[in-house]
């Protein structure tokens, strides 16, 4: 069942992203909303290849993997894929303020439509949990998938989740405050430019 296979996916994201949002900062990361299209867009710029998936990585954002990786906050049975933020090329580091995590986890899935609220329900356990709207059907590289969005504190997270070859890939988006609106573009151009190889 999706539900019990996934019981880390849900604390890690709160745990990762309020790290992440709290401390991306200079990285030297060399690692290599939701979309309704039925198929992938294909980008013009860098993408991230892995075994059975790629991405494009939005203008203006850099790798921010190796980071979180090294934060140690994944647990050892979910899979980091990438991560990617926006940069501030004044500064050559990545911003602050936004981020989105690729996860995946082999696992005997089940029903995509009880994975948001058992993350909900999850996630209300560490903070004050609020959400935003009604989940929806997405495709995530011309495959069925959910999104649904969040607030929890001054973060605000958007997980797009699709099962795939038996595995669930999930994609978070969480930004603070204001400025999820700002760095929306870029989340979405990694859900539409979602390919599996």
């Amino acid at each position: 069942m999706l539900v019990g296979v996934l019981a880390g996916v849900a604390v890690v994201v709160v745990v990762v992203g309020l790290l992440v949002l709290g401390g991306l900062g200079r990285t030297a990361d060399n690692s290599g909303g939701g979309s309704t299209a039925p198929a992938a867009t294909a980008s013009s710029g860098p993408m991230i290849r892995g075994a059975g998936y790629a991405f494009g990585v939005p203008q203006q954002w850099q790798q921010v993997t190796d980071r979180i990786r090294g934060s140690g906050a994944i647990p050892a049975d979910i899979e980091l894929l990438a991560a990617v933020a926006p940069a501030d090329p004044l500064a050559g580091e990545a911003r602050k303020e936004a981020v989105v995590i690729v996860t995946r986890k082999p696992c005997p899935c089940g029903d995509l439509d009880s994975f948001p609220d058992y993350v909900l329900q999850q996630a209300g356990t560490a903070a004050a949990v609020r959400p935003l709207g009604a989940p929806r059907h997405i495709t995530l590289g011309g495959e069925d998938a959910i999104a649904f969005d969040y607030t929890q504190g001054v973060v605000h997270r958007r997980m797009s989740a699709s099962i795939h070859d038996g595995t669930v890939y999930v994609v978070t988006f969480e930004a603070k405050g204001s400025s999820f609106a700002g760095s929306e573009a870029g989340a979405r151009h990694v859900l539409d430019t979602w390919q599996w190889r």
